[in-house]
């Protein structure tokens, strides 16, 4: 096959055996073993993995040139996570195109290639789903301790810092005086038979504003008496 070779060291780990040299070595060694050629190497030096606009260059040349794929050294030389990677193996699939890593012994040309993409799929979709889980979690365990799990603060409510008994930092909600007392009004007035329109109006004409300092609208009116996560 022919195949862009891709090499990249991270300023870190310049003396940690990574060099370029070292990875130029390892790809000539496996090419060598497995009649590939080598047609041309993409060095970068860099903290991170492959730029977009690298990425999109290096694919570019596969098309442009008829090669094969692309080879690396290691996995984590063109890849950040294991959703990167299964991105990147898709949009070389569709365009017929190879990956292959010499340190893994991954080459999704081969049975045992497909096998691997399959697994990383599965495990990349369980982490996923482990991840919301223990985010759920967390929610709830700061809901249960009275906590605020985030988003906009209700009218009527602010939000101030709090310490559990077990020396967490959580947010918590606390009624707000004069916001608590134009809800108090609102439902009074609905109570009344008033609308939303006469409402927001009589609050205005009394001095009363919105959360962000502005006059209330019947759309506003409405929202506060609907809106479940206000309690008198």
């Amino acid at each position: 096959m022919k195949l862009l070779a891709y090499v990249r060291i991270s300023t870190q780990n310049q003396d940690k055996g990574f060099s370029l040299e070292s990875q130029k070595g390892s790809i000539k060694a496996y090419c060598s073993l497995y009649n590939h050629d080598i047609i041309d190497y993409t060095e970068d030096i860099g903290t991170g993995s492959i730029q977009n606009d690298g990425l999109k260059s290096i694919l570019s040349r596969l098309i442009n040139e008829n090669l094969d794929g692309i080879i690396v050294d290691k996995i984590d030389r063109l890849f950040r996570n294991t959703e990167e990677l299964l991105k990147i193996l898709r949009n070389l699939k569709e365009q017929g195109k190879t990956f292959i890593s010499v340190h893994e012994q991954f080459d999704v040309s081969t049975i045992t290639g497909e096998l691997s993409v399959t697994v990383l799929s599965a495990f990349a979709e369980f982490e996923k789903k482990r991840i919301r889980e223990r985010i759920l979690a967390g929610k709830q365990a700061k809901k249960d301790a009275g906590g605020f799990i985030g988003g906009t603060v209700p009218f009527g409510y602010r939000s101030e810092s709090k310490v559990t008994n077990e020396g967490k930092h959580i947010k918590v909600l606390v009624p707000e005086e004069v916001e608590q007392d134009v809800i108090k009004f609102i439902h009074s007035q609905r109570g009344d038979g008033d609308s939303y329109a006469t409402i927001a109006h009589n609050l205005n004409q009394n001095g009363y504003r919105t959360k962000r300092k502005r006059f209330f609208t019947a759309t506003q009116v409405f929202r506060v008496t609907k809106d479940k996560k206000i309690r008198l």
